[in-house]
């Protein structure tokens, strides 16, 4: 980041921010914020950043720490009890945090009498025993935490046995996040006796475990037990036995009554048992089920549509990328989206529906009066598909966001669809990224956006290499038909934009 500069003599003028901010002359402090932060100033930016505040008359609190371990956590100590009066995030990245600087940071959230800090975020730290437990302490001691997150960290079994323990005593926890550690047996246990034993938790989220029929049964009873979370996420979990352990997870499941976000990214084996064992639970607002181990094929596109076609009015978001469901089961999805009231969200991306597919999707999209984000990209959709599909635009009055970048549709029928948009009075978000937006296209949405008055972020990018002259700025020209719209190019045409701009 450079030489630090010095904080200057007169930052007395704005003694309320001088205060709460560390010593930029300390040279162990390069490094500090790094991660960088929500409202928080890093060095090179102090004195513009007091010289913008004296003008202002502002006074901007510290809201995020974040220190990086590739130097030592020591000299943060002063530093640190005097910037936690306001902050409301805490993290440490690649840190070996020591005993001194987890009990100085338990003596400042003990001393934290505004009481702000709500979240500990540790991404890939190294805990040996003596520093778990001296965390535990912390965790027991921050009374306005709320939110607990481990990446990367390589807890043992032990160790999460003392994290459980310890959010157990600090009911004002309602989030625990442990992903990208690999879970094992006894620390399975360990969090299914959280659950069970807590009525403050709301929220858990794990990955990268292996259940099996010896420990999926005990955890996922304690799930059944609890009436208290409410969103779990399990990510890339492994069903060891996978008849027997999925068979044992729905069944759980299906006692998880006051769900309302359930994800399973990298996770489902079979999607029909899924739906099945989530069809009492009528609290569910949001469902995520990307990426399956072995694919879902057109059984799954159906058991989609018997999903969203029962009369559910809790389902608002669903998320099913790379589900690879193909043309074959869109049929049925399209007519369940002609009837479904609920669901406002859904990513049908790199389902390999095709022209047939994006079809049916259109078809659904004259009917359909709730749907407002959808997301059909890399699927292979070519010129009758995307035509459909901008056929649908003249009529449909819900949709705000469309998503249709990495298809196939090429020169000839791309300004066809964009020019479908003229009519429309509620889109505000198109993304065509890598597509082939050439200048007869790009002419098109130069166009479209001089009259149309309601789009306020359109991405080309990728697109934009297609166009026979590179030297020519067309972007420049869609800025200049719509101020109000954000156009969002590649770098190199990016630059020719500030080049003009210049002259």
């Amino acid at each position: 980041m450079g030489s630090t500069p010095t904080k200057p003599a007169d930052a007395s003028v704005v003694p309320h921010v001088a205060e709460r901010v560390p010593d930029w002359t300390s040279p162990a402090l390069n490094d500090l914020l790094q991660y960088s932060l929500l409202r928080f100033v890093a060095p090179s930016q102090w004195i513009h950043w007091k010289n913008t505040c004296k003008s202002w008359g502002l006074i901007i609190p510290i809201r995020k720490i974040g220190i990086d371990g590739r130097s030592r956590t020591e000299p943060y100590l002063e530093s640190l009890s005097g910037a936690l009066t306001t902050a409301k995030t805490f993290k440490l990245i690649s840190c070996r945090p020591q005993e001194d600087f987890l009990q100085v940071l338990q003596q400042a959230l003990v001393e934290n009498a505004s009481r702000t800090l709500v979240k500990f975020n540790f991404d890939n730290c190294t805990f040996e025993a003596p520093q778990i437990r001296a965390l535990c302490d912390v965790i027991k001691s921050a009374p306005s935490l709320k939110s607990l997150k481990f990446l990367f960290c390589s807890l043992s079994s032990e160790a999460i046995e003392q994290v459980c323990q310890a959010v157990a005593e600090n009911k004002g926890i309602s989030s625990l996040t442990i992903q990208r550690n690999i879970i094992e047996a006894d620390g399975i246990k360990s969090l299914g006796k959280l659950v069970t034993s807590t009525s403050h938790l709301t929220s858990l989220k794990l990955g990268f475990m292996t259940l099996d029929p010896s420990n999926a049964a005990p955890f996922y009873q304690s799930l059944g037990a609890s009436s208290s979370i409410k969103n779990l996420s399990l990510k890339m979990v492994s069903f060891a036995f996978k008849t027997d352990a999925w068979t044992i997870f729905c069944r759980g499941l299906s006692h998880s009554c006051g769900l309302t976000q359930l994800r399973l990214d990298f996770s489902v084996v079979d999607i029909a048992q899924l739906f099945q064992a989530i069809d009492p639970i009528q609290t569910l607002e949001h469902l995520s089920i990307t990426y399956p181990q072995f694919g879902y094929g057109a059984e799954g596109a159906v058991a989609v549509a018997d999903l969203l076609a029962k009369p559910r009015a809790s389902l608002r978001f669903l998320d099913a990328t790379r589900g690879d469901f193909g043309s074959g089961g869109i049929g049925r999805l399209s007519e369940a989206l002609k009837i479904n009231t609920s669901l406002t969200w859904l990513n049908l991306s790199g389902n390999n529906i095709r022209n047939e597919g994006a079809a049916l999707i259109a078809n659904a999209l004259t009917v359909n009066a709730t749907l407002t984000h959808l997301d059909v990209s890399n699927n292979y959709i070519e010129d009758f598909g995307a035509v459909e599909i901008g056929k649908a635009l003249r009529t449909n009055r819900s949709l705000r966001v469309l998503k249709m970048g990495k298809n196939q549709y090429g020169y000839k029928h791309a300004p066809e669809f964009i020019r479908f948009l003229e009519s429309n009075t509620t889109l505000t978000h198109l993304d065509l990224r890598d597509e082939r937006v050439n200048e007869q296209a790009a002419t098109a949405l130069f166009d479209v956006l001089k009259t149309n008055q309601t789009l306020r972020y359109v991405d080309i990018r990728g697109g934009a290499y297609w166009f026979e002259d590179k030297s020519l700025p067309i972007p420049w020209t869609l800025i200049a038909a719509n101020e109000s719209c954000s156009v969002q190019t590649d770098d190199h045409l990016r630059d020719q934009i500030f080049k003009k701009f210049k002259r």
